[in-house]
């Protein structure tokens, strides 16, 4: 009320003042959480594998100042933690006519883009079968360079290299890059045809994995801002 004091007005409704300060304390962090959980909620909606850290992070480069235990707690409280349910499917055949190469890249110290590619497959599943993604993968920046056959490699005088069969380890950055593949893209969708499932693919390693998503592994940047930075240096 205009013309009183917040002590004059405690008195009158019998109110302790101290109360009253923590309410309204309460209200102006009530209404900071609100605008948290929008945001966040537009990163989630954008990036729905997105976990607290890197929402944090995300969060960060888009001005906001606030620590990954805030963060955590306005997702738990609004309910927009991941929850990742395992799905198993063995894709790898070890007994196979094709030829082998050894593995050259054991120990091996990448310091620089193009220097060491790695690649892999795994399945899409599409109402009336499946169809397999193959991709080859930076292993400096994680950035995803494309798919093609053998015979590319060979031809502009690569040098190729097999894991040991039974060791998926051993090829751990396709292993990782392709369960981000399956559960923020992949799995939030019902692919209908082997066009759609070619588009959003594309759409979703060229437009959002290389270019938009924190690889936390690249001091949380994506992999076209990272491989930037280390040709400015």
């Amino acid at each position: 009320m205009p013309g009183y004091s917040v002590r004059k007005l405690c008195r009158l409704l019998r109110a302790n003042r101290q109360w009253y300060y923590q309410q309204r304390c309460l209200s102006t962090h009530q209404e900071s959480d609100q605008q948290l959980r929008q945001a966040i909620g537009e990163l989630r909606e954008a990036f729905a594998g997105y976990g607290y850290r890197r929402v944090t992070k995300a969060l960060a480069r888009e001005g906001w100042k606030v620590n990954h235990k805030r963060v955590w707690r306005v997702m738990r409280q609004a309910g927009l933690t991941c929850r990742r349910k395992r799905r198993i499917v063995h894709t790898t055949d070890s007994k196979h006519s094709y030829q082998t190469y050894p593995k050259l890249v054991k120990g091996l110290q990448v310091e620089a883009p193009n220097r060491c590619w790695v690649a892999d497959l795994t399945y899409v599943r599409l109402p009336e079968g499946f169809v397999y993604l193959a991709c080859l993968l930076d292993v400096y920046s994680r950035k995803c360079i494309g798919w093609t056959y053998v015979e590319r490699l060979l031809d502009v005088g690569a040098n190729i290299s097999m894991s040991a069969p039974g060791q998926p380890t051993e090829n751990a950055f396709a292993e990782s890059f392709f369960k981000t593949v399956k559960y923020e893209e992949v799995y939030l969708h019902q692919y209908q045809t082997f066009e759609e499932a070619h588009t959003r693919l594309q759409t979703f390693l060229e437009d959002v994995y290389n270019t938009k998503r924190l690889h936390s592994s690249l001091d949380y940047l994506p992999p076209d801002e990272f491989e930037f930075k280390y040709a400015m240096c």
